[in-house]
């Protein structure tokens, strides 16, 4: 190696390069295998490595070696060393100096555009793979500041990419004509690739077990049936361009239908109300020992505990608590099986021809305080519009249930999209049954905000507009900007405390990299499984352990101040940054503060260890008896969002401890080995390719209010025109507009409020 590793100083960063170094030896063996080009059909390719790493006379890492010198002879050198310098590779890619006949030049010019338009940046950090987690995107994001400027760092990279895919379409929204898209299934980037189109002149091509622009090149004797056909196919289609008609363009631009729902007949039924304390103290049982935020949620949900003032005792006048008969599944006229679906229904301020509200219950146990405490935001504008007031409790959370249980199979029922046709169902049933001119309007915060949106999306017809606080409509697999935001969050509240975290961060890294320092650790936090000097501590265990430390930030600092539960009162950036700032103790000293405030916070004041089982964690996720919402949401994630906050993409107080692999491995161990890293990216996709995302989005008369604290504004939507309406908050959090207001608001929260009331009053054309 040129230079040793023991030369360098080992750097995150140099570590990285060398793994990229050694795994890029694969990576040009495959992408070019057998290609009729630079003499890979006779070596350099998937057989000729595949020799070497089969050849059982030698070591696994003497495999590894001799690749690597092959690898470098194929190319017509003689190997002498392995480069292995990450700084002078930036030095290379400095040199601004042009040479038309230079490499050098045109290397510098396409990590450019890598920066500034595309990525295209090959982690390992995305899952279960051969090569093992060690080379996340920082290292070529580090790149990318390193060699061109610290503007360049991941926002400034995710921002042109995202321009890139809203100004060209993406796959999803290509919209060319006269194009024939040719990928051989063999090639890494096929993945990229476009194998659908509703445009008729566009032909996508998959040509089995060929690799990179393999159809580009001459012909051989030899080629694949598969290569020579789609030759063939490309021929045709030249033919018909030159000699043929115009092409036909597609008259149903992206705009995406809703998925067509069988016809059903509900019938309701009411229910015994419980004493109306009982009642708004329903709430999921959770063992004490499970995290209490995981993955930016509350273990009992993302909204929840506005309260109710003491001088309501009881329930309204005429209150209904009730079921609507569901279908198990909307879209299969094969499954007639059926559920019962919880509502609740207020009608104290309803007047004869007042509109109807409907507060969409999210995942977890649907809270009637939403309903019954005057000051929330439906209820206040219920009363402002004689408005009858409903709450719908989401399918597998709380008490509706379609399937006997959670098992992974049972799941399959449950899903965004059976959500929203639950919404039309019970807005049709209601309207059959008792309304003759509703106006419908819908609210929700977080996931419910989410539904809210896209409810006037795909049933315009059934609401006449729709309040979204703090929805993240962008699915996202790898959301590391969560925790970017939370940065940038404590910065603006205090530099101090964020500096402060930073170097107690730093050190948990550096203890975590011996055992001595593990135990150490151990010892500091109270961790349970307790960490010795001959503990098995592996990768999981140490991410799970910062993942946990970290949570205490992300949970104060995206709720905080909301005047929800505690968290109108504590547990916010003003108490954790109280502890960081103490000068009596070290940073790391104070983190521990914080573990013991945050782990009393949420179990009633009591702290007795920091448990630390990822498994443990597991199991309680793999109970298919529980009807737990953290497993219900945990595969909502898996199957249709990501949403997965991990720090390794860009620069942040928080280092690089959890990879994304963490949640996607999770995925695997909960619900099965189906649930590939592939599997959630291709989930992923195809919610963004549904419902359209941020960028295409095509609902009408919606408000998207956001906070500009909260971390899951990253993923809302900010350029509305015509009849949606987006606001940023100053100075709140996660649906701070939702909750009771109160003197300590921030400025702008009142003039949310007063906004959501003016489009309801033009939506209801009052």
């Amino acid at each position: 190696m040129e230079p040793r590793l023991n030369e360098t100083q080992l750097r995150y960063k140099d570590i990285q390069y060398f793994f990229s170094v050694i795994y890029g030896n694969f990576q040009g063996a495959v992408q070019y295998s057998d290609d009729n080009v630079a003499g890979y059909r006779r070596g350099g390719n998937i057989r000729s490595v595949c020799a070497i790493m089969t050849n059982s006379s030698l070591t696994y890492l003497d495999r590894i070696q001799q690749v690597n010198i092959y690898m470098t002879e194929f190319f017509g050198q003689p190997f002498y060393s392995t480069f292995n310098d990450y700084d002078e590779l930036i030095r290379v890619l400095q040199d601004e100096t042009y040479d038309i006949y230079g490499e050098d030049a045109a290397f510098r010019s396409w990590i450019w555009q890598t920066c500034t338009e595309f990525g295209y940046f090959q982690s390992t950090d995305q899952g279960r793979n051969i090569f093992g987690s060690v080379t996340p995107d920082n290292l070529y994001i580090d790149m990318c500041i390193d060699a061109f400027g610290s503007a360049y760092k991941v926002q400034a990279i995710e921002n042109s990419i995202h321009k890139t895919n809203k100004y060209y379409g993406g796959r999803a929204h290509f919209k060319g004509t006269n194009v024939v898209l040719i990928n051989g299934n063999v090639d890494p980037w096929h993945a990229l690739g476009l194998y659908s189109s509703i445009q008729p002149s566009v032909v996508p091509i998959l040509i089995a077990g060929t690799a990179h622009c393999a159809d580009m090149y001459a012909d051989a004797t030899d080629d694949l049936p598969s290569l020579t056909a789609a030759r063939q196919t490309i021929e045709d289609n030249l033919n018909k361009w030159i000699n043929g008609k115009a092409a036909r363009k597609a008259t149903n631009q992206m705009r995406k239908l809703v998925t067509k729902r069988k016809p059903f007949m509900s019938s309701l039924m009411n229910l015994q109300l419980k004493p109306f304390k009982e009642a708004t103290s329903e709430t999921e049982v959770v063992p004490s020992h499970i995290p209490k935020f995981f993955m930016g949620r509350p273990v009992r949900g993302f909204i929840g505990e506005p309260g109710v003032p003491s001088k309501i005792v009881d329930y309204p006048k005429d209150f209904i608590a009730g079921t609507i008969t569901m279908p198990v599944d909307h879209f299969d006229a094969t499954n007639t099986n059926t559920f019962q679906q919880r509502y609740w229904y207020n009608p104290q301020y309803y007047k004869p021809d007042g509109p109807q509200f409907l507060y969409i219950g999210g995942e977890s146990t649907a809270d009637i305080k939403w309903v019954t405490n005057p000051d929330v935001q439906i209820m206040s504008a219920a009363r402002k519009f004689n408005a009858a007031v409903y709450l719908l409790e989401h399918r597998y959370y709380g008490e509706s249930w379609p399937t006997p249980d959670q098992s992974t199979e049972n799941m399959r029922f449950l899903s965004s999209k059976q959500a929203l046709a639950d919404l039309a169902q019970f807005i049709m049933t209601m309207n059959k049954q008792f309304y003759a001119n509703p106006r419908w309007i819908t609210f929700g915060g977080s996931y419910p905000g989410m539904l809210s949106a896209w409810f006037r999306q795909f049933y315009p017809e059934l609401s006449v507009g729709a309040l979204a606080s703090s929805a993240p409509i962008e699915a996202k697999v790898d959301f590391y900007d969560y925790l970017i935001v939370v940065e940038n969050s404590l910065r603006t509240y205090s530099p101090k405390c964020a500096n402060n975290v930073k170097v107690a961060f730093d050190q948990l890294h550096n203890l975590s990299l011996t055992p001595d320092g593990r135990v150490q650790l151990s010892a500091l936090f109270t961790l349970r499984p307790a960490w010795t000097t001959t503990s098995n501590v592996t990768y999981v265990d140490i991410q799970n352990f910062f993942m946990n430390m970290y949570g205490h930030f992300q949970s104060a600092v995206q709720y905080n101040n909301d005047n929800r539960g505690a968290y109108a009162t504590g547990g916010g950036m003003r108490e954790l940054c109280g502890f960081m700032m103490n000068d009596a103790k070290t940073p790391l000293q104070n983190l521990v503060d914080v573990n013991v405030y945050m782990t009393k916070f949420f179990n009633d004041g009591v702290f007795e260890y920091t448990d630390n089982n990822y498994q443990n964690y597991v199991n309680y996720l793999k109970d298919v008896n529980a009807k737990s919402s953290s497993r219900s949401w945990t595969y909502q994630t898996c199957t249709e969002f990501g949403f997965y906050q991990s720090t390794d993409i860009g620069d942040n107080i928080f280092g690089s401890p959890v990879p994304l692999n963490f949640f996607i491995d999770m995925c695997t161990d909960v619900f099965g080995a189906r649930f590939t890293p592939q599997f959630v990216f291709n989930a992923v996709e195809e919610t963004q390719k549904y419902y359209g995302g941020r960028d295409y989005f095509y609902g009408t008369n919606v408000l998207f209010t956001n906070g500009n604290i909260d971390p899951w504004c990253a993923l809302s939507k900010y350029d509305g025109t015509g009849s949606v309406t987006t606001i940023m908050i100053n100075g709140t959090a996660h649906c701070a507009d939702t909750y009771p207001p109160r003197e300590q608001d921030a400025p702008g929260l009142a003039s949310a409020r007063q906004l959501a009331e003016e489009k309801i009053a033009e939506w209801l054309g009052t």
